[in-house]
């Protein structure tokens, strides 16, 4: 099995790779004893070639002469028998999903916590903060899932939902693309995650009473 974002995919003999891939940020794991070994990795303007290191169990980035191999045959088209295409219907949703995370604010978003929406953060690292607080949860099963990485998705939620009148009016435009969000994730999340997902619904429906508030007031 390999999976690419939210998609997994059975492979057999042959299997080189995806084509038709939206330039971003990407999630790709392989099945490899009994659990899936992921990478988080940037498309951006030429083809990105990994391969598994059996000795690290992990997706490594290739060296240069296999990198220059596979773009140019990638660029030639030689390849595409063997490349299953990205699912069309995935492309606007994973767009949604990562959309304000890019090569320049990845390092520094890991550090911003839901503790931290107070501080002076700009509008699209706390998005993408977000963002990227709740892809660590849904790229992964449930019986993988690290518990902390729900712990910090949640506390998200809980952090914004409970912000008071004076956050919310001078983060309007955060709190507007956060509850544009908001909707997508408690949807896209497994069963398994249920009662997770009803215990923040209640808060969700008073964050969006008070936005519309402070907009009718304003």
């Amino acid at each position: 099995m390999v999976q690419i974002d939210l998609w997994p995919f059975e492979i057999h003999g042959g299997f080189r790779g995806f084509q038709r891939v939206p330039s971003g940020l990407h999630y790709i794991a392989v099945l490899h004893d009994a659990s899936y070994r992921g990478s988080w990795d940037f498309l951006q303007n030429e083809a990105l070639v990994k391969v598994f290191d059996h000795h690290t169990s992990s997706l490594v980035g290739a060296d240069d002469a296999t990198q220059a191999t596979f773009r140019q045959m990638a660029d030639r088209g030689a390849m595409s028998q063997v490349l299953i295409q990205y699912p069309e219907l995935a492309v606007a949703q994973w767009h949604q999903l990562t959309s304000h995370i890019t090569p320049e604010n990845f390092s520094a978003i890991h550090t911003i916590k839901a503790k931290d929406i107070h501080l002076t953060t700009s509008r699209d690292d706390l998005i993408a903060s977000y963002q990227w607080a709740f892809l660590k949860v849904v790229v992964v099963y449930p019986e993988n899932l690290d518990v902390a990485d729900m712990q910090d998705w949640v506390a998200w939620v809980q952090g914004v939902c409970s912000a008071d009148s004076a956050f919310i009016s001078k983060n309007i435009s955060f709190c507007n693309a956060f509850m544009d969000l908001l909707p997508l994730h408690l949807n896209l999340l497994p069963a398994a995650y249920q009662p997770v997902v009803d215990s923040l619904k209640i808060g969700a429906m008073e964050l969006s009473d008070k936005i519309k508030k402070i907009i009718q007031i304003s």
